[in-house]
């Protein structure tokens, strides 16, 4: 997980996030008790021991809520960046990339 995204990266996906996840899940992440919160120690219950590959398929398949798989792949994976960034890890030189195989190799670990 050390750096696997950029930090132009991140920030395209805050701004993706902002636009289209932050009316449920808040700007800080935190969720609205319905959406879940999507930082810490829930973010790693939920996805340590799982591909990014994993977290790509279930955000894109079910949201945004009520208009699922409507951003383009890049939007969904510039998300994933910006919320791996909010969980601390690291930005790095590449950018992650939109590829489902490249994706599922990446495995997520808590205290990366």
């Amino acid at each position: 997980m050390d750096g696997i995204f950029t930090a132009e990266q991140a920030e395209r996906g805050q701004a993706a996030y902002d636009r289209e996840c932050a009316q449920c899940h808040l700007e800080d992440l935190l969720g609205d008790g319905i959406a879940p919160s999507l930082i810490g120690a829930p973010f790693h219950f939920r996805w340590s021991e799982l591909s990014v590959g994993d977290m790509l398929v279930a955000i894109r398949t079910t949201m945004p809520q009520g208009a699922p798989a409507s951003l383009s792949p890049r939007a969904y994976v510039d998300i994933v960046a910006y919320m791996l960034s909010r969980n601390d890890f690291p930005a790095g030189d590449m950018e992650l990339p939109t590829d489902q195989d490249v994706l599922e190799s990446i495995i997520i670990q808590e205290g990366q």
